[in-house]
């Protein structure tokens, strides 16, 4: 290759390439590979990492991709790159594979991305692969084998040879094989040598490296075979050897997994972690096969089974004047001394009474109906009713004369205890009110309850026989299933969540337990299992789970959502740009004309964003004005931001009403404006206020010089380090009223700052920057011993029963101070721990569960009272109700502000309050802005409400002076 200039000026000048020099720069000292083809189709550059990743002599410069070794075209995911290429479309795929002649394959995350010039015109075709080492060829070669895992059951033949093919072909090894043992003896169950199936055999492995490989108990590599075991490396044609021993479920040996190579490996760590890999997929298929192939290997030695089994056996030859031939079993079933010859007569007494009839019609017309299995009972010479199973079948000479008959008898009278046993325990428990039906041996229904008729909508009839898979749908894994009976197949029971179909073909979910149900002997004889339907809790799981990822407003994404995709992103590399979104002009319109103008505004701008971004991007309601747009790609951000800018630009029209925003934004891009999603989101926040200061209605790119000069922030930061000691810190408080009678009881202190410099800062900011630059812990404290002193104070002018509320942040829920600050200021000011209640959000216990549990257990020890604030908007887990020891719960003020005009509103509040009386929890509304919201909420049960209706957040004397004025007025 030539130096780096040189390439550079030759591709801007030669192919006019749109990429800058600067750009070109990085590309030569990225250590990904990365390569450029052009108009021709034939690679113009490529980087010195695309030798070294890919083992090529000079660089293949003016060679077309189809004629390297490492793009094998009958690879599916080959094919689609080269069409993608073809078409100029942009290509991604995280599992691309580059395979080789003499060495393993590769496994790299492959990026390619059309250049277009100025004008439009296509001009070459750029891709970058980042190569994925050994964990990525791990991965990708289990994925595949995984894929057939759950066919093992039907067809282990199949199974055996699809991982054998699959590991000899993709991983480029001349010869690969699965072989079972016992002893000292192999059995080639599947062999591929160089893409062709061989015949397979039995050998003695003694000698070879088979024999090592099971007596070392894992896995061993040979690089120098001939040295060693020169036969075996002369046969099979190699140099190189890797064998993985194939366990039972009980640890013993079963089967071996061989590679054998013409020379070594490359890289040999990255075969063996392959192997290693597919051993552990391979066991289980191997394990039924061998199970299988024993049972017919066993029928040879049939007689010694029947005697094991205590199964009898007997020939008779009518008409020919031959006696009957009996196996001892046979007279021991009978209670007949061994040689004693048979008396039919005297047999056919000893049969119960209820079956003579049918006895008698198999036995006397055997040669006319051929055969017959059937079960009847007899009296032994005890006296004991003993249960037989017998099957007898004639069998003809070569003329088709009748030449003898053939037959097999067993005292089946446990096995038939066995069966009233499980009827006694499936009557009860089909009795019960759970979905419950049994399965045979080969997963057949046999049974089944009214509870799963009514669930299912099948009839009894209908399922008798049927397989369980009946009930099984697409969307549940393979793999779920393959778990699930390779465990049962192991003797243990298995319990999960299923999704299952009805017969009407809708699905529902069930919390399923089946059991193995086993005989005296300890043998399984059928599967029993038991369901409880959750489609609703699932149902209910998911809306909830929607509220914790979605703004309840907009529907849109939350910053929560917002955050776990991001870093999702980020952990795979993907470059991706951030549009910080603040919407300019908001705050007039929401302060002049209402929240539910507000609302509705917001609603109409989540609608024309959504319109402007691609179904792969993310659009999210951080809260407030502010939404953010995540684009997975840095290309388009500024154009994506002129389109935002123009579609909000628009007027909006509610309720009647000409409205008019704008938008500031601010753009980041990864990684080089971060690299995780809290610095992301924070340089995008720098960059939309920097959009702000040059005027609004604007974008700004985020720069270092952004950051740096954010003046608003660093004022902010610097005040708000100055304001506990300048006394610029204050507690308004919101008044609290039980709809009962009328009083009030409570307030909820709120801090307010009034900045010298800034004038009023708002909480949304000014709480948030605490949290963020640690000084939360102060804050807080302050807040708990002014609002304690407010409330002594409301004391010591009569009003004995005001409890005051306060706010905690995720930082003090995670303090060990917050406790002993909370019991040291009610002594100082002589209150009652009832004086004070703790307010915590969901999205707090979800942040900090085990600390806040331990918090919140204390403080509702020492006797101040808990209150669960926000209910509605996060997680709304029952759970938290159920394990924190709250006495109050707070309706989110955003299902109040509609419930007049949306019932779902409605609807969701009374269910809040029903649910909250039932756990004995008080249920506080906020966000009361009328007379009709007080009237409903008193309608539906709610026991207090604050907000606007009663009055705005005030100072601490004129909420004295109002509980004193309702007082007086009430007297």
């Amino acid at each position: 290759m030539s130096s780096t200039s040189t390439s550079i000026q030759a591709l801007q000048h030669d192919l006019d390439l749109p990429i800058d020099r600067s750009t070109l720069s990085l590309l030569e000292q990225s250590v990904d590979a990365v390569w450029i083809v052009g108009l021709d189709g034939r690679i113009v550059y490529a980087t010195a990492s695309v030798q070294k990743t890919y083992s090529l002599g000079p660089v293949p410069l003016g060679q077309t991709l189809d004629q390297l070794e490492f793009f094998d075209t009958r690879i599916p995911v080959v094919c689609d790159y080269l069409q993608a290429l073809q078409d100029h479309k942009h290509y991604q795929n995280d599992q691309f594979l580059f395979s080789f002649k003499h060495r393993a394959p590769s496994v790299a995350r492959v990026v390619g991305q059309p250049l277009f010039d100025s004008e439009g015109q296509y001009k070459g075709y750029l891709t970058s692969a980042i190569d994925l080492g050994g964990s990525g060829v791990v991965n990708y070669m289990r994925d595949r084998l995984a894929v057939h895992g759950d066919q093992a059951v039907n067809q282990p033949e199949y199974e055996l040879d699809h991982f054998v093919q699959t590991l000899q072909q993709t991983l480029g090894i001349d010869s690969v094989m699965i072989s079972g043992v016992e002893g000292s003896k192999m059995d080639v169950l599947s062999f591929y040598q160089r893409g062709v199936k061989q015949p397979v055999y039995a050998l003695d492995i003694h000698g070879t490296p088979c024999e090592k490989t099971l007596e070392q108990g894992s896995y061993i590599v040979l690089r120098d075979m001939p040295r060693h075991y020169a036969d075996v490396s002369k046969l099979m044609e190699a140099e190189t050897y890797m064998g993985y021993r194939l366990d039972d479920v009980q640890g013993k040996p079963m089967g071996l997994l061989c590679a054998f190579h013409g020379q070594e490996l490359v890289p040999v760590e990255v075969v063996a972690q392959v192997l290693d890999s597919a051993s552990t997929l391979i066991a289980p298929v191997l394990s039924h096969y061998l199970g299988g192939k024993r049972f017919n290997d066993q029928t040879s030695a049939l007689t010694q089974a029947y005697r094991l089994a205590k199964v009898g056996t007997w020939l008779n030859y009518p008409g020919r004047g031959t006696k009957p031939r009996w196996s001892p079993e046979t007279f021991e079933v009978w209670g007949l001394a061994e040689g004693q010859e048979p008396d039919l007569k005297l047999m056919f007494d000893q049969v119960h009474p209820e079956d003579q009839e049918k006895v008698a019609y198999h036995w006397n017309n055997l040669e006319s109906i051929g055969s017959y299995t059937l079960e009847y009972r007899i009296t032994d010479s005890h006296g004991r009713i003993k249960w037989l199973l017998e099957s007898a079948e004639t069998e003809l000479d070569e003329q088709g004369a009748y030449r003898r008959v053939v037959g097999v008898i067993q005292d089946i009278s446990e096995q038939k205890r066995d069966e009233e046993q499980l009827r006694t325990l499936a009557h009860a428990v089909f009795e019960s009110s759970s979905i419950v039906y049994t399965l045979d041996r080969r997963a057949r229904i046999v049974d089944c309850n009214p509870a799963f008729e009514e669930c299912t909508g099948y009839s009894r009839e209908e399922v008798l026989g049927q397989p369980g898979t009946i009930l099984n749908t697409a969307n549940t894994p393979r793999v779920l299933y393959w778990g699930l009976w390779r465990k049962l197949l192991s003797g243990q029971e298995w319990r999960g969540e299923t999704e299952n179909k009805r017969c009407n073909g809708e699905h529902y979910w069930a919390q399923t337990v089946i059991t193995p149900v086993r005989n005296s002997n300890g043998e399984v004889i059928s599967y029993l299992c038991v369901q409880e339907d959750i489609t609703e809790k699932k149902r209910q799981d998911a809306m909830l789970r929607h509220q914790a990822y979605h703004d309840g407003l907009t529907g849109l994404a939350n910053r929560r959502k917002v955050q776990e995709e991001l870093e999702e992103l980020l952990k795979k590399q993907q470059a991706v740009s951030l549009l910080f979104i603040d919407l300019d002009g908001f705050k007039y319109v929401n302060d002049s004309l209402g929240h539910i103008v507000g609302d509705g505004l917001l609603q109409r701008v989540g609608k024309r964003l959504q319109s402007t971004i691609r179904e792969a991007d993310l659009l999210a309601r951080l809260g407030g004005d502010e939404f953010l747009v995540v684009l997975e790609s840095n290309s388009d951000a500024e154009l994506t931001a002129e389109r935002i800018l123009k579609v909000l630009s628009h007027p909006f029209e509610i309720s009647g009403r000409i409205m008019h925003l704008g938008a500031s934004i601010g753009i980041v891009t990864s990684p080089d404006d971060g690299d995780t999603s809290e610095v992301l989101l924070r340089n995008a926040d720098a960059a939309m206020y920097h959009a702000k200061s040059k005027g609004k209605n604007t974008y700004s790119v985020f720069s270092s010089d952004i950051y740096r000069h954010s003046a608003r922030r660093m004022q902010l930061e610097i005040g708000l380090r100055h304001a506990l000691q300048r006394g610029e810190l204050r507690l308004h408080y919101q008044p609290q009223k039980f709809l009962a009678d009328g009083r009030l009881f409570g307030a909820e202190a709120l801090c307010r700052w009034y900045s010298h410099e800034l004038g009023d800062v708002s909480p949304s900011e000014f709480i948030p920057l605490a949290e963020e630059i640690g000084l939360i812990d102060d804050l807080g404290d302050w807040v708990v011993r002014e609002a304690l002193r407010s409330c002594r104070q409301w004391r010591e002018a009569g009003v004995e029963d005001v409890v005051v509320s306060i706010n905690v942040s995720p930082r003090q829920l995670r303090s060990d101070s917050l406790l002993t600050t909370i019991s040291g200021a009610l002594k100082e000011f002589r209150l009652p721990a009832s004086a004070l209640c703790v307010e915590v959000t969901e999205t707090l216990l979800m942040d900090s569960y085990d600390k806040a549990q331990s918090l919140l257990n204390s403080l509702r020890e020492l006797g101040v009272s808990l209150a669960i604030d926000d209910f509605g908007v996060g997680y709304s887990s029952l759970s938290y109700l159920k394990r924190f020891p709250f006495d109050s719960l707070k309706i989110d003020r955003s299902f109040v502000g509609d419930m007049e005009n949306n019932e779902d509103d409605h609807t969701l509040i009374r269910t809040i309050v029903q649910l909250g009386h039932n756990l004995g929890l008080k249920v506080v509304a906020e966000g009361v802005e009328n007379q009709a919201q007080q009237d409903l909420l008193t309608a539906i049960g709610c026991d207090a409400i604050q907000g606007y209706w009663l009055s705005k957040p005030i100072d601490g004397d004129s909420f004295l002076d109002l509980v004193v004025e309702q007082t007086v007025v009430s007297c």
